[in-house]
């Protein structure tokens, strides 16, 4: 039992543990350059709100692209370029998107001051 443990311990740090961040891509800083992701977003969701909540894929596509479009406006030279070669919804939302927290403090943008 203990060397399953160990050889699954040593999987998981030769599979994640060793490689330095990738650097985020960089673009245009132009606005624009996020409404050409749209389809692209549109399709990528697409097929994530059919796997997960095919009761609701239009609303699901239509919020997560919104969500996603949102960021981008505010910070397009960043979100873009890193949309553009996401092949996924995932990978958009771990590699191009700002973290959620647990606290939820990342809706304090949007809060009244």
């Amino acid at each position: 039992m203990r060397a399953i443990v160990v050889g699954a311990l040593g999987l998981v740090v030769a599979c994640g543990g060793s490689r330095a961040p990738e650097p985020p891509p960089t673009g245009s800083g132009d606005v624009a350059a996020c409404e050409a992701q749209r389809a692209h977003l549109e399709a990528i969701y697409r097929v994530d709100a059919e796997a997960r909540e095919p009761e609701r894929v239009e609303a699901a596509v239509a919020d997560n692209v919104a969500m996603v479009l949102i960021e981008c406006r505010s910070a397009p030279a960043r979100v873009a370029p890193c949309v553009a070669g996401a092949a996924d919804a995932a990978a958009v939302e771990a590699r191009c998107l700002t973290p959620l927290d647990d606290e939820g403090s990342e809706g304090d943008q949007f809060r009244e001051r």
